[in-house]
């Protein structure tokens, strides 16, 4: 891992805790919201676009990598397409046990899993195409970078995967519970915290799982597209970045307990969350002098101004 060094460049004091973010990896816009009705979408400096107060519960968001498009998933079961400058181009009813959502990229598809063992898929349009059952309830889900590819897992384990075109390619468990996943490698590996479990990575073509141990128990974690850095959070205070061998090239503990942390696709910089609703933006850059630390490693034998929204 190159030697790195990370400044925080901007924060922004949300009024509540936060349900949910998401980037947009080309602009470099956030989308936040909370259950409590609000919808927040900051540029790349921290600024705001826009800080609106909606008619509704949002529980789940997404954005299109280049920030011109927000879906919206709502305690109702809606799902909503909005564009920057906040028109709705539909609102579309998907499932009252939704909880997750992921898109591609470029929103051609958006995916919306319930609790009760399926995930629907939605068109870019605004049609629902496709219904998928699963063996288990799904609680968190990923597209790859290249759309090619969609991870669904359980909180107990089970981990599927299916094509661009959600069709089954192989499913496996890990034996440990899984508190959300990220994609790299072109889809070929997941990188899953567990908690005291610390950061499982599970390799697909081999089917081998490793676990690393940053030094605190990770409850969130982000990746670049590559895979070639992660950052790691802990509801402790700390901050790390890693990579896929094990190394810690940057470590730091922060007053803050992290609830939410994403890595931008370049691996450029990353966001994180506190649980007092604080978003924090930081940047990475080669430092000169920083040493590396190694993570404990653990090997495993397992294979594995108001929206006009319509009131719903």
């Amino acid at each position: 891992m190159d030697n790195i060094s990370v400044n925080k460049t901007w924060h922004y004091q949300h009024l509540r805790a936060v349900d949910a973010i998401a980037i947009a990896d080309q602009s470099g816009d956030i989308l936040i919201i909370d259950r409590r009705e609000s919808v927040i979408l900051l540029d790349k400096n921290g600024r705001e676009i826009f800080s609106k107060k909606v008619n509704f519960s949002p529980v789940n968001c997404a954005i299109t990598a280049d920030g011109q498009y927000l879906f919206l998933l709502t305690f109702a079961g809606h799902l909503m397409k909005i564009s920057r400058d906040t028109n709705i181009e539909w609102d579309v009813w998907v499932d009252k046990s939704a909880e997750k959502l992921a898109i591609k990229r470029g929103g051609q598809t958006a995916v919306v899993a319930s609790r009760l063992g399926r995930f629907h898929a939605i068109n870019s349009s605004g049609e629902k195409n496709r219904l998928v059952h699963t063996p288990e309830p799904v609680i968190h889900l990923r597209f790859s970078a290249d759309g090619k590819k969609l991870v669904v897992t359980s909180a107990h384990g089970w981990i599927g995967m299916y094509d661009g075109r959600l069709n089954p390619m192989g499913e496996f468990e890990t034996g440990k519970p899984i508190g959300e996943v990220e994609l790299c490698d072109g889809g070929n590996s997941i990188i899953t915290p567990s908690r005291d479990q610390g950061l499982t990575m599970i390799r697909l073509d081999t089917e081998e799982l490793t676990g690393f141990y940053p030094g605190f128990d990770v409850s969130q974690a982000g990746v670049d597209q590559s895979g070639a850095r992660v950052v790691v959070s802990g509801l402790c205070g700390s901050l790390a970045l890693m990579n896929l061998a094990g190394d810690v090239g940057w470590k730091q503990k922060f007053d803050e307990s992290w609830v939410i942390c994403e890595m931008f696709a370049d691996g450029e910089r990353f966001v994180c969350v506190s649980d007092k609703g604080k978003i924090s933006n930081f940047s990475i850059s080669r430092g000169a002098d920083k040493a590396l630390q190694a993570a404990e490693v653990f090997e495993s034998d397992n294979k594995v101004s108001q929206f006009d929204f319509i009131e719903i």
